[in-house]
């Protein structure tokens, strides 16, 4: 015989797994994709955690084993995107791409990459916008993504531009000083 399966107290959250297993990550990160088109889709408001499982092609027990509510995908799907921006402004700032070259098309490029690095989906961006106005959950998450895991940016930290010359528009390159 089992044994009764324990009850949730009443006042606290309900859990949520985070996966293990790289099908579980898979599964969720197909439930995050779901939930940003059932968003574009739908908007917010009326989207629901059984369309996005229906899109995701799993249950809606299996939306809510990975998420607490269509509120807490949404914060996921910002605090996702605004990491992977800064991962590519950060690899576009690798010292070693900065040595040699043209310094004003890669100057250009980085520009480039932190402009299409900052762009959110249509869908997501208005929703995004929209809802911070009105979550201050999702303002958080907004103001929160400003602020760098890795603490604030320096561009010392990554690479050294100095003007050539006085008045010039050459740049040389330096690694930054060792800490």
């Amino acid at each position: 015989m089992r044994a009764a399966p324990k009850k949730q107290a009443a006042n606290s959250e309900p859990r949520v797994r985070t996966p293990q297993q790289a099908r579980s990550r898979r599964t969720r990160a197909r439930v995050l994709e779901a939930a940003v088109e059932v968003f574009e889709e739908c908007g917010y408001d009326d989207a629901t955690t059984a369309a996005i499982a229906h899109r995701a092609q799993v249950s809606v027990g299996s939306v809510y084993g990975y998420f607490r509510d269509k509120r807490a995908i949404l914060l996921e799907i910002i605090q996702e995107t605004f990491a992977r921006s800064e991962m590519e402004i950060i690899e576009a700032l690798a010292p070693e791409l900065w040595l040699d070259g043209n310094m004003h098309e890669k100057v250009r490029a980085l520009v480039d990459t932190a402009i299409r690095a900052r762009r959110l989906r249509p869908g997501i961006g208005r929703i995004v916008w929209e809802r911070f106005f009105r979550d201050p959950l999702v303002k958080e998450a907004v103001e929160q993504s400003k602020r760098s895991k890795a603490g604030p940016w320096r561009p010392s930290r990554y690479c050294c531009l100095r003007p050539q010359n006085a008045g010039s528009h050459a740049y040389a390159t330096s690694l930054p000083p060792p800490s």
